[in-house]
């Protein structure tokens, strides 16, 4: 799972199996995401990961997320 930060502000949470790649995507000049920083954390099982993905956006409420 990676999390996208502006500042100290958390905006964005999501998951894939590249994050480098996922993140990189997320830096181009057609993406609505400002952010000034980024965090990985590993979860190596899919089913675990989706979960804890739709329980923290559901929390934390991230204003890129969609939910």
């Amino acid at each position: 799972m990676y999390f996208l930060y502006d500042n100290d502000d958390l905006v964005y949470i999501g998951q894939g199996w590249n994050c480098l790649l996922r993140i990189a995507e997320h830096t181009r000049k057609d993406s609505d995401k400002v952010f000034t920083h980024w965090s990985f954390h590993p979860v190596p099982n899919e089913l675990e990961r989706k979960a804890l993905e739709k329980e923290l956006r559901a929390k934390l409420k991230p204003k890129f997320n969609r939910i």
